[in-house]
């Protein structure tokens, strides 16, 4: 029978203590199977350090022992191939900085300064793929705010779209790493000015998810949760603006958001500042749109200032973006020259 996973996803904790390989289960490497290559095989598994997800590996093995490693790590160009022998009994590999142990179900070892985990490509890899298929809503905390993606797992594929917590764009096409006890995508991009770290858990058994080092996963398949609210951070880059979206109320409507209306940014010139009395529920004319396929959101508001010169207020128009998890969405916005600012929906 399909498992859909959006049914089985556990309620998320945003910024959980959720860590790389914090629980034994975490792990695609399992140290008591027995040891030594069965024979011609292809492991698949990612690169670790300090927490990070740092890139992904792939080891063939030929029955008779030669070995081909091709490992890419986040911020290189190209990918790197490493061959060498491994001894088809015990598992032990030394080739190069890639030093691994290579059991019957997985691999464990380093890479340079990066540890290795991995889980060999078995028999029945594609159907337990097949049977954990759906959308999953991820996001993480970074040092500039909410990064965020929409993770699509289908019968022999996954694709991910998403930004980072700098707002970059990006996309990736991950490996569906099937290990013993958990199954895992790990994903690691290196953008201009900030990189993409995480990776998503999937138990075999019943389908529960989780992500690592930290996050929040689940499911937008519901939309909106009730009573929540829309909030933005003021600060924009090295700009922090007077007025943004504070606890606007939002709800759901059918396949629709519907943001509270009312309330004007307004200086009062007689008295030199904001009219407090006019701003009302949605005063900087936050406007919001779901996607129901990708459980992203998106829409704009407008940001305002107050000029050195008293009685003057001027704006900035902020574009949004985010996921929905769970019923509570997290996301950024962005002001072109200015830079990003988290917003949640709570």
């Amino acid at each position: 029978m399909k498992r859909l996973l959006t049914a089985f996803v556990a309620a998320a904790t945003l910024l959980g203590t959720s860590s790389v390989l914090a629980a034994v289960d975490h792990t695609l490497y399992v140290a008591t199977a027995p040891a030594g290559v069965p024979g011609a095989a292809t492991y698949n598994g990612y690169l670790y350090s300090g927490g990070d997800i740092t890139g992904t590996l792939q080891v063939n093995v030929t029955s008779g022992g030669a070995v081909t490693a091709t490992i890419n790590v986040a911020g290189e160009k190209r990918a790197s191939t490493v061959t060498g022998n491994v001894n088809m009994s015990t598992g032990a590999l030394s080739a190069g900085n890639l030093s691994l142990t290579l059991n019957q179900t997985g691999m464990t070892g380093t890479y340079g300064s990066h540890k290795v985990d991995g889980a060999i490509l078995s028999s029945d890899a594609e159907s337990v793929q097949a049977g954990l298929t759906g959308t999953v809503s991820a996001a993480w905390s970074g040092e500039n705010g909410y990064g965020y993606a929409s993770v699509t797992i289908a019968a022999k594929a996954v694709s991910i779209t998403g930004k980072s917590d700098t707002g970059a764009s990006f996309t990736a096409k991950p490996k569906f790493i099937v290990g013993q006890t958990w199954c895992c995508i790990p994903v690691a991009i290196a953008k201009k000015k900030s990189t993409i770290s995480f990776a998503l858990w999937i138990q075999r058994s019943s389908g529960y998810i989780d992500i690592s080092p930290d996050g929040a996963v689940g499911s937008g398949a519901e939309g909106l949760a009730s009573d929540v609210a829309f909030s933005s951070d003021s600060t924009f880059g090295d700009k922090v603006f007077d007025y943004v979206p504070d606890d606007v109320p939002v709800s759901q409507s059918g396949k629709k958001w519907v943001v509270l209306k009312g309330g004007k940014v307004k200086m009062d010139k007689k008295e030199g500042e904001v009219n407090e009395d006019l701003l009302g529920d949605n005063p900087c004319k936050l406007k919001l749109t779901y996607n129901w396929r990708k459980y992203t959101f998106s829409g704009s508001f407008k940001a305002y200032y107050e000029t050195e010169n008293k009685g003057k207020l001027k704006s900035k128009k902020a574009k949004v973006s985010g996921i929905v998890i769970n019923g509570r969405g997290y996301g950024r916005a962005t002001i072109s020259k200015y830079g990003s600012a988290p917003v949640v929906i709570e």
